[in-house]
């Protein structure tokens, strides 16, 4: 609740006489790179909208585009990448159309190891659990659980998931996911395909031999199914360390991005962490339009620097 009254009151104030006048500002003197970083595409027309701020106010630049900023070339003012975590079926069946019929590119980061299954994310059965009496012996939420387990050392992640699942006597409902065949239909679509691990751990949270095999085991089977490697990573919930970063560097990534709703300053100097911006096809165009300025990042900065001094 406290997160959407905060987003409302951020699109009341983008609507305002100020607001439009601050985005309209900061969009003539953008000279960074904006990455959004979507999951499912539930709402068609809400993405419409979207792609129609994009493509008439800012530059959509292909992965190719950002792979040769890395290597020194320039982009243009106000380029725009749009990625995909996950693998969702909607983006496929929602998003990549409204994209093709406007030349959008874009990149689909997928999760080799449910390609061709029905399973539910991980984070949906611990949802699921707690929605239906499973704990682990703490009194929180579903989400809060759900927080906690993606911080957890990964083994103990996977143990107190089995804990929840055997405390539960309806099983979580099945989720359709991509199919292997699929694949190709979207990249014949203009969207590449990158990696996105195996199982979608943690990295960070993983021990090293961990975090090879959720990288090496996925990129055999995307290497597998197109017939190439893929170039580009995206880190599981963002989350990395130096360990993580070294593998990916090892196996011949270009580009490797994270999940810390930021902007990426010109030239791109660490083409192995690229910030991205989180977003929701359901966000209004005016909150769009403040992510990809910038300006909303550098108001979350400000309000986790004033949060503590106001608590004290």
């Amino acid at each position: 609740m406290r997160q959407s009254l905060k987003r409302r009151a951020l699109d009341w104030a983008a609507r305002t006489p100020p607001g439009v006048w601050m985005r309209k500002r900061l969009r003539s003197r953008s000279r960074h790179l904006s990455v959004l970083a979507y999951h499912g595409v539930d709402d068609g027309d809400a993405f419409d909208t979207q792609l129609d701020l994009i493509t008439a106010d800012y530059h959509p630049v292909s992965l190719d585009e950002v792979r040769a900023a890395a290597k020194g070339a320039a982009l243009p003012s106000k380029a725009v990448l749009v990625t995909f975590d996950d693998g969702e079926r909607s983006v496929l069946e929602n998003a990549i159309p409204r994209m093709q019929r406007r030349g959008v590119p874009g990149v689909a980061f997928v999760v080799a190891g449910v390609l061709d299954t029905d399973s539910p994310w991980w984070w949906e059965e611990a949802m699921w659990c707690a929605e239906h009496g499973a704990s682990l012996g703490r009194d929180e939420t579903p989400y809060q659980l759900t927080r906690r387990l993606s911080r957890l050392p990964d083994d103990e992640r996977r143990r107190s998931l089995d804990v929840l699942r055997a405390q539960t006597t309806h099983p979580c409902p099945r989720h359709p996911q991509l199919r292997s065949d699929e694949l190709e239909q979207i990249r014949s679509a203009g969207i590449e395909v990158g990696n996105h691990s195996w199982s979608h751990p943690n990295l960070e949270c993983c021990a090293a031999p961990v975090v090879r095999d959720e990288i090496t085991r996925a990129q055999a089977r995307l290497t597998d199914l197109l017939g190439e490697a893929p170039t580009s990573i995206a880190y599981p919930n963002g989350g990395h360390d130096a360990r993580v970063v070294e593998v990916v560097a090892e196996l011949g990534f270009e580009l490797a991005f994270l999940f810390d709703h930021d902007v990426v300053p010109l030239p791109l100097s660490q083409p192995l962490r690229v910030s991205r911006l989180r977003i929701a096809a359901e966000a209004s165009p005016e909150r769009l339009d403040l992510m990809l300025t910038g300006a909303h990042s550098t108001l979350l900065r400000v309000q986790e620097r004033v949060r503590p001094r106001l608590s004290t």
